[in-house]
């Protein structure tokens, strides 16, 4: 059953990707009728399939299960952990973030796409801005494509902060599916898929539109497959219905991320190797027939994995010459495919926390999986980005002991030993994609390490021995759910109280202490990234409108600054109803040129950057102007663009 509920969820995501892509390449505006019928279309080819799996292909026989103290009190737990992700989710949609790379790039992906009613490649034109290439187009936007759907579908933008939680999902199937199979019981298999989703990363994660939550969820489901493959008996076929579950949930971990690539390859890997070694039973006489059977298996999974996931890069292709744009990749003089270096792209120097400024790789993994320590948690795992923190202390003191005995245990007969093999493969997958996997000391980059770790934790506390084993059990399970419970107030009071930028991430000082307060709780606060000491009456006056706004200048990289990021954001919502232009200097540099492209955008407001010098001529063509904080604020003068003509120089 539980298979099948996963196979069920991966398909209808994938199948949104599939038909919302092909919609969008006949360019159908998504009215809200043809958003809900991708969504009807979606749901009821995942339903089809559902039933089609009932046929031989789901649920392999769990290992024999026993009802012990622990499985009992899960019985207890479950319905309380249900409860807190409810409220964890209700918190999340009342409390939006809208910050730093939500601003940047997640969120006007989306308002762009509204704004032409369906996907494309962003082409600012006549500016050409690399800025949009390489953060609005370059990346993979599976999940940004999730919310798009979504809130054409149900006519509120506000739902393009919960696009996370259509992917959690299928991260909380995956931990169930795989506790499930390595022993535990249904209840606390369910419980780990909600321990899962209630990680401190996922939680503060929820209310934005950063999209490690999605992606980490996406290989968890992943990885679950790879354990329904693994398990097969020697001699049996496995079936096509598992090619196309494990190309669905492969092409989602493709579309997500631009490190899709990497657990994407070293899975498919894996399935080769364990559809390899299940050749070696056949004799010669079948062994032809199998290895053909294997290798069709292996062409419906690549088929589906390009059909849910290829776009993203076939278009990067097309406009860069780069599939993987926008990181750059040569290989002496075989290939050569533009774009910035890794350095530039990760901006790994930039983004190592101050506590931990010239460490290794090694010394910033133990210090983070500890969550900083006692210098910095539990306000370690307040924070999107993750940087100190985010695992939470159950991956450190409960998870990766318990894959070291369950890995012992499956050495002996019996138990643990009959899923010998899938836990192996993904204990081998998981290891192989955490090491190559860049700044893997960052906790939103290897959330899903969670997804592996869960499912060992529930089985070997359901597995220990009545005596002093079992009692030390009941002191680790109570040791490990005030880490649980302490993380989860801290992450939710975060939440709810604290100003919504996220300047907590080991980056500075410590936040003030009271900022978590109960007494700062507020349910109904007008929410936007541009703080009030850098709005005033000009602002309140454009975001009351829908005039077009052009933000700027963007800097010698074609970049925003921070402060403008945030502004960038802001005038994007509500999503796809406002035109929003960036200025380059380079494309404005005479007054010429500035006020024809003021005139052809028909620009009602013009946002500058304070400390930055603005053309003279702005004075003329604003009926107002407005210094407030890190802004200057222009409204334009129609009148005043049919004087000093317009031509080019």
């Amino acid at each position: 059953m539980l298979f099948r509920l996963l196979s069920a969820a991966v398909l209808f995501l994938g199948l949104v990707q599939v038909l919302a892509i092909l919609f969008s390449l006949m360019r159908v505006g998504f009215s809200q009728p043809v958003a809900l019928t991708v969504l009807a279309l979606a749901a009821g080819g995942a339903l089809v399939f559902h039933r089609l799996l009932r046929r031989g292909a789901g649920d392999v026989v769990p290992v024999a299960e026993t009802i012990s103290g622990p499985a009992r009190f899960s019985c207890w737990l479950l319905p309380l952990l249900l409860t807190l992700l409810l409220a964890v989710l209700a918190n999340s949609y009342l409390h939006p973030y809208v910050a730093a790379d939500c601003a940047t790039y997640h969120l006007p992906t989306i308002h762009y796409w509204s704004e032409r009613g369906y996907v494309h490649w962003v082409d600012l034109k006549p500016f050409e801005i690399y800025y949009t290439d390489m953060f609005i187009n370059g990346y993979p936007k599976a999940a940004e494509l999730m919310a798009f759907v979504t809130i054409h579908a149900t006519g509120v933008t506000g739902m393009v902060h919960l696009l996370n939680a259509w992917f959690l999902l299928i991260g909380i199937g995956g931990v169930a599916y795989m506790s499930r199979r390595l022993g535990a019981s249904a209840p606390s298999s369910l419980v780990a898929g909600l321990l899962y989703a209630l990680a401190p990363v996922n939680i503060q994660q929820l209310n934005g539109s950063y999209v490690d939550s999605a992606f980490a969820a996406a290989v968890v489901a992943l990885l679950a497959v790879l354990f329904r493959i693994a398990e097969r008996r020697n001699g049996d076929n496995l079936p096509w219905s598992i090619a196309i579950i494990f190309g669905a949930s492969a092409g989602l971990v493709l579309g997500i991320k631009g490190i899709g690539p990497l657990p994407v390859g070293i899975t498919a890997l894996a399935a080769v190797i364990l559809l390899g070694m299940s050749l070696w039973k056949f004799h010669r006489g079948r062994l032809v027939s199998q290895a053909l059977r294997a290798a069709a298996w292996l062409t419906l999974a690549a088929a589906v994995i390009l059909l849910v996931g290829g776009y993203w890069y076939a278009r990067n292709a097309v406009h860069t010459g780069n599939p993987l744009y926008p990181a750059a990749v040569k290989v002496g003089k075989i290939l050569d495919w533009p774009g910035p270096t890794q350095p530039f792209t990760m901006n790994e120097a930039a983004n190592i926390p101050v506590a931990t400024a010239g460490w290794s790789d090694w010394k910033r993994v133990i210090y983070d999986w500890l969550q900083g320590g006692p210098a910095h948690w539990p306000f370690s795992v307040c924070s999107v980005s993750g940087r100190l923190g985010g695992l939470g202390l159950i991956w450190l003191f409960g998870c990766i002991p318990a894959i070291g005995m369950a890995l012992y245990a499956s050495r002996r007969k019996g138990g643990l030993a009959t899923v010998r093999r899938p836990l192996l493969a993904g204990c081998f997958v998981a290891t192989c994609i955490f090491l190559l996997t860049p700044m893997q000391w960052w906790a939103r980059y290897t959330l899903w390490l969670l997804g592996l770790g869960l499912p060992c934790l529930v089985v070997v506390l359901e597995r220990l021995r009545p005596g002093w084993a079992r009692r030390w059990g009941a002191l680790w399970l109570l040791l490990l759910l005030f880490f649980f419970l302490v993380e989860l107030l801290f992450g939710f009071g975060w939440v709810a109280c604290a100003n919504p930028v996220d300047w907590y991430g080991g980056m500075g000082s410590f936040p003030p202490r009271p900022q978590i307060m109960l007494s700062r709780l507020a349910w109904s606060q007008p929410f936007t990234a541009v703080n009030k000491a850098n709005q005033g009456s000009i602002f309140h006056d454009m975001m009351s409108n829908y005039h077009p706004v052009a933000v700027g200048p963007l800097n010698s990289n074609d970049n925003l600054s921070v402060w403008m990021k945030a502004m960038f954001g802001t005038v994007c919502d509500p999503l796809g109803r406002r035109p929003v232009r960036l200025l380059k200097p380079s494309k404005i540099a005479s007054d010429n040129l500035l006020r024809r492209f003021v005139r052809d955008e028909k620009i009602g407001y013009i946002v500058w950057e304070a400390n930055t010098p603005y053309p003279p001529l702005l004075d003329v063509l604003s009926v107002q102007r407005e210094r407030v904080g890190e802004f200057c604020y222009f409204k334009i003068n129609p009148h005043a663009l049919s004087v000093g003509g317009g031509g080019v120089d």
